[in-house]
């Protein structure tokens, strides 16, 4: 389907969707899915040089909406992704600023939980994490 990519951008992924304050305790069933991003890369036939996941998070949990072992796998697997020379993941300040409201913590430093999950795009160079607006420790 898509053949002449050399950027790949999953954009302003709200993660923290997944996990809506009136169901964080009550039905982990009934959150919503990003499986979609996992099951977009498949149909990429372009050698990639650069995929990025701008992501928005509230809490370490939020990175669970998207199945991040599983991306380091399948780029590790195809041979379309031989040619990356960049995985990044941009965190960004796109946070709620009230949850019951409890003003939100500033920031969160998830980027040593991305790394361990995606341990093969580490291991390779590829990975980058940066932040836009977001303040972090790192």
């Amino acid at each position: 389907m898509y053949n002449r990519l050399h950027t790949l951008i999953f954009g302003k992924l709200e993660l923290f969707a997944a996990y809506p304050q009136s169901i964080r305790l009550h039905s982990p069933a009934s959150l919503a899915s990003f499986a979609w991003v996992t099951a977009t890369i498949p149909y990429i036939n372009s050698r990639l040089t650069r995929l990025v996941f701008e992501i928005a998070v509230t809490e370490r949990r939020d990175l669970n909406a998207i199945s991040w072992e599983d991306i380091d796998a399948f780029l590790d697997a195809r041979e379309q992704f031989e040619g990356l020379k960049s995985v990044e993941v941009v965190f960004l300040d796109t946070m709620p600023t009230q949850t019951n409201r409890q003003p939100v913590r500033p920031g969160i430093d998830l980027k040593e939980d991305l790394m361990r999950r995606m341990r093969i795009t580490v291991k390779k160079g590829l990975m980058k994490c940066s932040a836009r607006g977001l303040r972090t420790w790192w």
